[in-house]
This record gives C-alpha cells, structure tokens and sequence, in this order.
C-alpha cells in the first residue's frame, strides 16, 4: 500500500466520543466472572516463583496502592502479561531484575537475567508547532474558542445535547504525508530509515488555530498550526532506572533530532510546510508566518528553530523489541521474555521499529496477535 500525499484523517469515535481500547474492549468485559480490575494500584516488581529448564520463571506479580502502603502479591497460574507501556514495561523488567546488568547493580537491584537491551532503542515521533497568521472574517478559530467562555460554552452546550459539533474533532480532517527526495544528499552518507520507497518521513498535521505543546498561545491574533511529525527516526533514545523504588518515575532521555537524518528531515518538513502554504489555495487567508518562523532561513536557523520548538507526540516504542539486527531484541518471536519462562510483554515496547503512522492501530494488532500466541501456548 502506497502511504504518501494526502488524505483524510481515521479516528476512532463513537457517538461523538472518543472510543479506546479501555471502552471498546474492557468495559464491555467487565462483568466476566474470569475478570477482575484493580484500580489505584501500582505493579511495583514481577516475582520469580521458581525455576524451569534453568530458566527463572515470572508467574507473581507485586503490587502496592502507594510506596509506603502493604505489598500483595497476585499469582499466574499460566503466564504473565506486561502490558505496561514502553516507559512502564522496561522498567517494571529491571526492577524485577531483568535488564543490563551494570544499570541495575548501579540501583542496587540484583540481576536475575541480564537482558541489555531492556529499556534501550526508545523511539518517538518528533513533533514540531509551526504557525501562520490568517485571516478568520466569516468564521472562528480554536483562538477563538480559548478566549471566548460564551463561545466555548455554546459549542459544549452542542455536544453535550446532540454529539455533534468541533467538540467531537480531536484531530485535524487531512493529514499529509511526504518522503524526502530520493537523490536528496543526506542519503550519500546516511542509510534511509524508512521502510521502503512508499512509506513517509514526515506527516503534516494542519489545525486552525495556534496548537502547541511548547509555544503558549498568543493573547490576540487568528492562526494556523502546521504540526511536522518525523514518523521515521533514525534517533534512539533510553529509559534508564533512577531508583529501585518503583514510584519513583525513570529517566526518560528521547534523544529527539539527535540523529544527522532526523535533523535534514525536520529541515525539508520545514520547508515543504512553506511551500504548501504559499499555494494559490491560501490566498486572502494566510497572511504570514507567525512565531518565530520568520527568523528562520539557514541551515543553523533551522536546525536551532527545530530544536527549541520540538516536543514528542506521546507515541514512545521499541524499548522491549523483539529479536531484530545481531540479535539485539529482548523479547523471542512469540513476544516471551528471552531468558525466563512464563513471562510475555504485549505493548508498543515491542517492536524494533517506530511505525510509520500514528499507532495506534499498531497496538491493536500486536494485541490481536498476540492473543492468538497466546491462547495457542495454553
């Protein structure tokens, strides 16, 4: 499937609500009598119970309400799950003592299995805020909405009554999808992380309005937000443990841009989103580039424009990957913990690769797979 240019934007929404996997699988399970939820609590470590072939087998879970409240234990009789997350899964493994070994003695955990590429390969997609001004006579913006309680009120009123209305958007309508040049000169050097001709580099997200986890909103003014995402990095980041108290968050580093190819394509979406807003189209409603946008020219501009402005789009992976180049991966093909028994991770953390796209359908399909695994291992 060729995943370039533009189109509309999938989202899941029911009834002019978000729908997740928590409303769309969970709570119509709740009442299974094989199901119990427990809110409010923290897995704080997974147990070894014994061990199998030599292997150490993971079939407990710890969990506490908070760090000074009782410790329980719950117990599998067939596998564990980790399905925490690719912040949460890494570092639930090394405080159990799965991990590289020198950064869980370093915290003073003793290793079990030492699995070095626990909570290494952290991937995102970079996401940029770039704004222009525009003209709004004849209708309103988000700026409008932010600045104007009535206004606001009236468009909640809407949704609250009929399930319809801007409230029921989340996201832009179109997103945009773009590859750097094939002859462009970053590849004489640099291999493409992409996974092939028709995947993308960057996505293109318009909002109307001034959109923005970094820059805060102006006090005046009408504008449009064009988010850059780099959704193939080559940069890798880490989670790394900060303590052995699991209620003490990790360090998280990203290393977002910290790759020569992700700073060239954040400097080609740059200018691609210039181009594509000088388009005829736009006429009499863009009326100029906004924030510090104007400034920004040369390659150093760029590169400093990018880096001040830049922030992750919640979409974190890779940091439990399965098997992939030298045998780097922690997880076998089955999604099993190497080295252990009974233990299986199922979440973003899993695969070696960011995908390409926004990924949440991603998630659903690891979660589809790896239940078919599963129910055909028991």
């Amino acid at each position: 499937m060729i995943h370039l240019a533009v189109g509309w934007t999938q989202s899941t929404i029911s009834n002019g609500s978000r729908t997740s996997s928590s409303s769309a699988y969970l709570t119509p399970n709740l009442h299974r009598l094989n199901l119990d939820v427990v809110v409010n609590a923290q897995a704080t470590r997974l147990v070894e119970t014994h061990r199998e072939d030599g292997l150490p087998s993971f079939q407990a879970v710890e969990f506490a309400r908070s760090a000074t409240s009782e410790r329980f234990v719950v117990n599998a009789t067939k596998e564990v799950i980790l399905s925490a997350g690719s912040v949460a899964s890494p570092q639930l493994l090394m405080l159990s003592g799965i991990g590289p070994s020198a950064q869980l003695e370093a915290v003073g955990i003793q290793t079990i299995v030492d699995a070095p590429s626990v909570g290494q390969n952290l991937q995102d997609h970079p996401l940029l805020s770039n704004f222009w001004s525009v003209n709004s006579t004849g209708y309103f913006t988000i700026d409008d909405i932010r600045r104007n309680t009535t206004l606001f009120n009236e468009l909640m009123a809407e949704w609250q009554a009929e399930r319809q209305g801007m409230f029921v958007l989340g996201n832009p309508n179109q997103l945009g999808w773009k590859r750097v040049p094939s002859n462009a000169s970053i590849f004489d050097t640099v291999p493409d992380p992409s996974s092939g001709p028709f995947s993308p580099h960057i996505e293109m997200l318009p909002f109307n309005g001034w959109v923005s986890y970094v820059n805060p909103p102006p006090a005046t003014g009408h504008y449009l937000t064009m988010y850059l995402a780099m959704v193939s990095p080559a940069s890798r980041g880490n989670i790394t443990l900060a303590s052995s108290d699991p209620f003490i968050y990790p360090i998280i580093d990203p290393n977002l841009l910290g790759h020569e190819f992700d700073k060239y394509a954040m400097r080609f979406a740059i200018n691609a989103s210039r181009a594509f807003t000088a388009a005829q189209a736009w006429k009499g409603w863009i009326i100029g580039e906004a924030g510090d946008l104007p400034n920004v020219h040369t390659i150093e501009e760029l590169d400093a424009y990018a880096a001040n402005n830049t922030a992750n789009i919640f979409h974190p992976a890779g940091t439990v990957a399965i098997d992939f180049v030298g045998g780097q991966g922690v997880l076998n093909s089955n999604l099993t913990v190497k080295g252990t028994r009974g233990l299986r991770v199922v979440d973003l953390s899993v695969v070696p690769f960011i995908p390409e796209a926004h990924p949440q359908g991603a998630a659903y399909v690891i979660a589809e797979r790896a239940s078919d695994l599963i129910k055909a291992s028991h």
